[in-house]
């Protein structure tokens, strides 16, 4: 049972560490512009109780690259970009509506862009060095015993 615990961490430490490689290189990926087409500022989950909300900024746009045009919804690496400060999403989505974003292309797969890359960084980081520290902890403390 153990083995199979320690099989399960490691697997989502790596597969997070993945995503998070991937996140952090967007930014160096090619940077072409954008024609926004819409956006949008959604509450994805209300706590009434706690007065809080989490709230999703999601855009559709279209590129091109190589003469060939894309359309896009990925606002981030995950899609839509969620935080718990609409403030801050109205200010990428002002950023958007006035022209100021480029779109980052991964450069082996030019379907897929991102308008705001690297915006997990903490989450994922936090959830990969949880799996890997899980793992870890689990096999030590097998050996001991």
């Amino acid at each position: 049972m153990i083995d199979f615990f320690v099989f399960i961490c490691f697997l989502a430490g790596t597969v997070s560490f993945i995503y998070l490689i991937l996140d952090v290189s967007a930014c160096f990926w090619k940077s072409v512009s954008v024609d926004v087409l819409h956006t949008n500022i959604k509450t994805i989950v209300s706590d009434i109780r706690h007065n809080q909300a989490v709230y999703s900024l999601v855009a559709e746009y279209q590129y091109e690259l190589n003469g060939k045009r894309y359309t896009s919804r990925n606002v981030c690496l995950g899609g839509a970009l969620k935080d718990s400060s609409l403030a801050k999403l109205q200010a990428f989505q002002d950023k958007l509506k006035r022209g100021e974003v480029e779109a980052k292309v991964f450069p082996a797969f030019p379907f897929f862009s991102v308008l705001f890359p690297a915006q997990i960084i903490f989450l994922m980081s936090s959830f990969s060095l949880f799996g890997f520290g899980v793992g870890l902890l689990t096999l030590w403390v097998e050996k001991v015993l």
